[in-house]
Formats: C-alpha cells, sequence, structure tokens
C-alpha cells in the first residue's frame, strides 16, 4: 500500500539503502531491484523477509550478499 521507496524524505537506514541501490544501478528497474535485495532477505518483499534489525539482520545478510564487507577487528 505505501510506496516501497521515495525520495522526499528519509530516515538513516532507508537513507543508506537508497544511496546504495542508486549507486549500483543504471536503470530504475535496477534500482528498484537492488533495493529490494538490500532491503529484504532474497529481495523478497515480505513483511517477515524484510531485514528490519541493523545489527541482526541488515548488516549481516547485506555483508553476506557482498553489499558490505566487515572491515572491524
Amino acid at each position: 500500500q505505501d510506496p516501497l521507496y521515495r525520495f522526499d524524505t528519509f530516515d538513516c537506514t532507508t537513507y543508506v539503502e537508497t544511496i546504495m541501490a542508486l549507486a549500483l544501478s543504471r536503470s530504475v528497474d535496477e534500482f528498484e531491484d537492488e533495493l529490494n535485495k538490500i532491503r529484504y532477505i532474497d529481495g523478497d518483499i515480505d513483511f517477515f523477509k524484510r531485514k528490519h534489525f541493523t545489527d541482526l539482520q541488515w548488516i549481516p545478510y547485506n555483508i553476506q550478499d557482498g553489499y558490505l564487507i566487515d572491515i572491524t577487528h
């Protein structure tokens, strides 16, 4: 019901997700696909597959999927 993305307002997570997806895309379709992969497990738009928790889901899944690299020691 709500749009999957907006450009007029962000929180810190949606801002990072949007910038990452834009940087990795050359078209609107690629942007939407990348955003869904960054935001949802396996890119499946589903409340239960959303990476809701930054430390427990968002960071580990996006490292696993190659979007992020852990540089901490």
